[in-house]
């Protein structure tokens, strides 16, 4: 299992007038529902129970009580049918902190299933009230319908001058006949890009395809300076590639990060950069500050696998007989090449 971006839990969790009263398996359920591998940026994911009492080695009936607890005090939401959960104070603990996150956490809202649990979302986001928010709470919108409140008809601009009956059913065939030179179909295919991605539904003022090097530069400042400091003068094709990682939603400080880990170990080489940001990638890691806490937990846990002056050792032990019979026999043509006495 992958394991998850570090998430914050503030310590009022355990003082909380609500929490503090849950019983032992509503508090390890929260927290569960806070640290899980499967959580996003959002608080927002899929998680069926069965997964839940998998990874807590609980039985289905043991899961009722505390999640039923959670519901009555509002600390989740829950969509039986997409298996979506909502965790309402996620975003408290986890708040999204930068335009670079919003547009990572506008990703991962295009994969999830409609539910009317993303009206919820909409709300807890718009409570943020902050200005990079606000193209994320837009596309959240976005995902549910607005009902009407006119009349079918009178959304088109007239009522139905009479009922629905079968004649509004027939079928209609209608024939068009486009003649245009070489330059007229230029035109008429750029109209119709422009119109598809207008009328898509969703937002192309994101859209990273297709930058300049100059705008890369503009955004990531740092990354070019540093490259050029410590490994050659960096060409389009290298910001290009880092720039990727940048349109996830990654802090710039992350990138430059992931640079001095490359040159700490000797790798100056793209390839081994990539390796590096794809790992904080999986890791849902999008900050400098959680990929130097995952770092230094990293180091923790191997020192602690490792102890200074451990010497690894490897041994190699064949239990084959035929392995040891040529072995022997070997053993003994060395001996008569290099007359080797026998002791």
């Amino acid at each position: 299992m992958t394991e998850s971006r570090y998430t914050r839990i503030k310590s009022r969790f355990w003082t909380d007038e609500k929490s503090g009263a849950w019983d032992n398996d509503t508090k390890l359920l929260a927290l569960y529902l806070l640290s899980c591998p499967h959580g996003n940026i959002l608080g927002c994911f899929v998680l069926p129970k069965l997964y839940i009492c998998a990874d807590l080695r609980w039985t289905p009936e043991q899961l009722q009580r505390p999640f039923a607890k959670l519901l009555d005090d509002d600390f989740i939401e829950y969509d039986e049918k997409a298996s979506l959960v909502l965790v309402r104070k996620w975003l408290r603990h986890n708040p999204i902190e930068n335009g670079n996150q919003a547009t990572a956490a506008i990703k991962v809202l295009q994969e999830l299933p409609k539910s009317p649990l993303l009206k919820e979302l909409a709300n807890i986001v718009r409570e943020q009230n902050k200005p990079h928010l606000r193209l994320l709470l837009k596309e959240i919108e976005n995902c549910f319908p607005r009902p009407s409140t006119e009349p079918f008809g009178e959304r088109f601009g007239e009522p139905f001058p009479k009922p629905f009956t079968e004649e509004y059913a027939k079928p209609v065939t209608v024939t068009v006949t486009v003649t245009a030179d070489h330059h007229d179909r230029e035109s008429l295919a750029d109209s119709s890009s422009v119109a598809s991605s207008t009328s898509s539904g969703k937002s192309t003022a994101h859209d990273d395809e297709g930058k300049t090097l100059a705008e890369r530069l503009e955004e990531m400042p740092n990354v070019k300076d540093f490259w050029d400091n410590n490994f050659y003068p960096i060409r389009a094709f290298e910001m290009e590639e880092l720039g990727w990682f940048y349109d996830q939603g990654m802090e710039e400080g992350l990138i430059v990060h992931a640079l001095k880990k490359a040159v700490a170990a000797g790798k100056r080489r793209l390839d081994y950069v990539q390796g590096i940001l794809r790992n904080y990638l999986g890791d849902n890691i999008f900050t400098l500050q959680d990929a130097l806490q995952h770092d230094k937990e990293f180091e923790e846990r191997r020192k602690a696998r490792d102890p200074p002056g451990t010497v690894k050792k490897r041994v190699i032990v064949h239990d084959d007989p035929e392995y040891q019979k040529r072995l022997k026999d070997l053993n003994r043509q060395l001996e008569e090449v290099f007359k080797i006495p026998r002791g």
